[in-house]
């Protein structure tokens, strides 16, 4: 029995739009012959579904699986998170995971056929098997598929059948990718232009060459150092009572401890950080699952527990503060 995958999506991927799966067999010629796609969501030993196909002119056969992976994806309407627990430095745990709307799924192809065409069959289950990372969402196309820190041109996605996760790749220490559009892209997954500030992916971005050089930590650095003069980040107004999320794609495989770790840095009309580094208001989480979409709180009163030390983020943003704008960072 040899059953091998000939072609898979890319992964992560979405839900809604086509993800195929070619497999083949060289038992084809048997009697009765139809292929097996058994789904399970990865870890579980509970099967959601079991789909059988026959094969096509050529012995292979194309599965397209989206639909009923949809079936099993949720939407999670966490837009009032907040991350008011109180405590010491790291408190909050103003980053919410869950794994409602980004699911892991492992497929296992197998096959069945008889010894005649009157014949009972034989099923063989779980012969090869592959995992798939999806989002509960679509493809937005045209999407940036590379960006050249040397001349800062942005080529364009060719196709919108698969979802390009680069552009919103979360990498700690994106030098050390290999592909520059994870460092000079935002890595949220948002439509808001005012959250889209990175080169790669800002929404008001007219290609220049501002670099000075290589794509090198040093050059990424000039980019970000120098916003003002470059003029591509747009500020978004919010009060004190707006709420707002900022969410970002998280898949791993936990194999010891994991942390995320946010900041907020609050500034005043001069640009200068209120109280200086140390009032740098942070919070962290270990809750992750190993395939889980971040939401971050980015509205003003749903961050006032967050703490610098022991002086909450809301001593900062009252009036007396003279407050002007805020970053986050993840």
């Amino acid at each position: 029995m040899a059953l091998t995958i000939l072609s898979k999506p890319d992964s992560p991927n979405v839900c809604n739009t086509n993800l195929i799966y070619s497999i083949s067999s060289s038992n084809v010629p048997q009697y009765q012959f139809r292929y097996i796609a058994d789904l399970y969501e990865s870890g579980s030993s509970i099967r959601l579904a079991r789909f059988k196909y026959p094969q096509n002119n050529s012995g292979t056969c194309n599965i397209d699986l989206s639909r009923p992976i949809a079936d099993y994806m949720e939407t999670d309407y966490n837009w009032a998170i907040t991350g008011s627990v109180p405590g010491g430095a790291y408190t909050g745990y103003s980053i919410y995971s869950s794994s409602l709307t980004a699911k892991r799924f492992t497929i296992e192809f197998g096959e069945e056929y008889g010894t005649s065409y009157s014949s009972s069959v034989t099923t063989f289950t779980g012969s090869v098997n592959c995992q798939q990372s999806i989002l509960n969402g679509n493809i937005q196309y045209p999407s940036p598929s590379n960006f050249d820190g040397n001349t800062g041109q942005i080529t364009l996605a060719t196709s919108s059948f698969q979802f390009n996760f680069l552009p919103y790749y979360w990498d700690n220490f994106p030098i050390y990718d290999l592909s520059p559009i994870v460092s000079y892209s935002d890595g949220t997954l948002s439509n808001n232009p005012n959250m889209l500030n990175a080169p790669a992916t800002s929404k008001y971005y007219k290609e220049q060459n501002i670099f000075g050089g290589a794509y090198t930590l040093s050059t990424m650095r000039n980019v970000y150092d120098n916003t003002g003069s470059i003029g591509w980040y747009v500020a978004q107004p919010i009060g004190h009572t707006d709420l707002g999320t900022e969410t970002y794609y998280s898949e791993f495989f936990p194999t010891g401890s994991f942390i995320f770790t946010r900041y907020v840095r609050v500034y005043n009309d001069d640009n200068n950080m209120i109280g200086g580094t140390s009032n740098t208001y942070v919070s962290s989480t270990t809750d992750l699952y190993s395939q889980s979409l971040l939401s971050i709180p980015v509205g003003m009163e749903q961050m006032g527990g967050m703490r610098a030390g022991t002086t909450p983020l809301s001593a900062s943003i009252s009036s007396s503060a003279q407050w002007s704008w805020y970053e986050s960072s993840v």
